[in-house]
């Protein structure tokens, strides 16, 4: 299958920047104060660490959440034309729900073209908590050592979103920022994780 994995989702969180969706409708006493957690020094379970290198040893795939019948792999560059040509893969292990399990993270770049894949344990098996994709500059996403998911797009109106996630890897918005208090984010920034330049073996 060629073309976009979450095209809808993507556009979904554009429409939602443009008519000013989130956190900041809300009345300031209304809004859930989230703390920054500190940077993760989680270590794998054995369990974990031979799921998530099956995945990236390719020997396994997992379900993508947002496309039924659709598994992701560490090679899905290929699926595409010539979106990734060149691509550069890298993983990281970073701990976006909070329960001191570390994820993987795992990243494939080339140009103006990312996927970043965010995968965990639920219950014993390997899931996927979350995809991001982009193929313009006026969209980016990554992630923070302390934890925190973070996604910006600048068209019109400028919007970047920071995101945590649920145990059991849904989807929760932390804060959402416009070109109103743009300047507050800095409180939000942290540093990159550990990457792992990956390579076929």
């Amino acid at each position: 299958m060629k073309g976009k994995i979450y095209l809808s989702l993507v556009m979904l969180f554009v429409c939602t920047a443009f008519t000013g969706c989130g956190a900041n409708d809300m009345p300031q006493d209304e809004l859930e104060i989230i703390p920054i957690p500190q940077v993760q020094t989680e270590t794998l379970t054995d369990t974990d660490n031979l799921q998530y290198e099956a995945f990236l040893r390719n020997e396994t795939s997992v379900s993508n959440p947002y496309v039924e019948g659709m598994n992701l792999t560490v090679m899905d560059d290929k699926m595409y034309e010539s979106e990734f040509e060149d691509a550069q893969k890298k993983y990281a292990y970073v701990d976006v729900n909070d329960d001191e399990n570390p994820e993987l993270i795992f990243k494939i770049s080339s140009n103006t073209s990312e996927l970043m894949y965010i995968l965990g344990i639920c219950n014993d098996d390997l899931v996927c908590f979350d995809v991001f994709e982009t193929h313009t500059r006026n969209i980016a996403f990554g992630v923070y050592d302390y934890g925190f998911v973070w996604e910006y797009q600048n068209y019109d109106d400028f919007g970047m979103t920071f995101y945590t996630y649920t145990a059991d890897g849904q989807r929760m918005e932390a804060r959402h920022f416009t070109e109103e208090n743009k300047a507050d984010i800095a409180a939000y920034e942290g540093d990159d994780p550990e990457w792992i330049d990956w390579e076929y073996n």
